[in-house]
């Protein structure tokens, strides 16, 4: 594809291409190699469908200590707006009930939000569902309570390319000012960033509790 590039770098599949190579960066060399297919994407085409996807990588893979604001309808259509949320440690997690390791992970989520909950942590979930109610059959019968964000397109809605999304799941997690603190947490190492970033916050629980 890079060879493609050098050689033909005006034929109509090259934003195609550009978007396919940013995506295999993130995954295989690190962000700052994708972030230049994503940043030749928007300077070269534009004009074209795939720049908005690649706008959106970039303000992801360079959202570190900057502000996260997402606007949207929940599943029940009423509004939703993240900067409400200013002064809770958050979580914002991309899901679908088709993503096999985000259904197995929810309770664990559950968990993590009954734990941290008094001390200031919120998860805003954004539902990639093509099928809006396949996922409030799923919440309801699980029982998960936290806001659920939802516009009909999955990976292609806006609330999907606004952050440039290429895969499920994806946290992110925003801390008490609304900034990024973590633009990509894994699983695996959820509850240790969560516990950094709640720290403070815990302590302060804890000198209130031992008055």
């Amino acid at each position: 594809l890079q060879d493609f590039l050098v050689q033909y770098p005006e034929a109509p599949d090259a934003p195609d291409i550009l978007w396919q190579l940013g995506n295999g960066m993130e995954f295989t060399e690190g962000d700052d190699e994708a972030i230049k297919y994503y940043q030749d994407l928007v300077n070269k085409h534009g004009e074209q469908p795939l720049a908005v996807k690649a706008r959106g990588a970039l303000r992801r893979l360079e959202s570190i200590g900057q502000p996260l604001k997402l606007v949207g309808n929940s599943l029940g259509r009423s509004p939703i707006d993240t900067s409400a949320l200013e002064g809770k440690v958050v979580l914002i997690s991309y899901w679908a009930t088709w993503c096999e390791p985000c259904v197995e992970e929810m309770d664990r989520l559950q968990k993590l939000r009954e734990k941290y909950s008094k001390a200031g942590f919120e998860i805003v979930g954004v539902c990639l569902d093509h099928d809006k109610g396949k996922a409030v059959e799923f919440l309801r019968e699980k029982g998960y309570g936290w806001p659920q964000m939802y516009e009909e397109g999955a990976m292609e809605s806006k609330l999907a390319t606004d952050l440039g999304i290429i895969s499920l799941p994806y946290l992110i997690l925003v801390d008490a000012n609304g900034n990024v603190v973590n633009k990509n947490v894994q699983f695996g190492e959820l509850e240790a960033e969560l516990a950094k970033v709640m720290a403070p916050r815990t302590a302060g629980k804890d000198k209130e509790s031992a008055k």
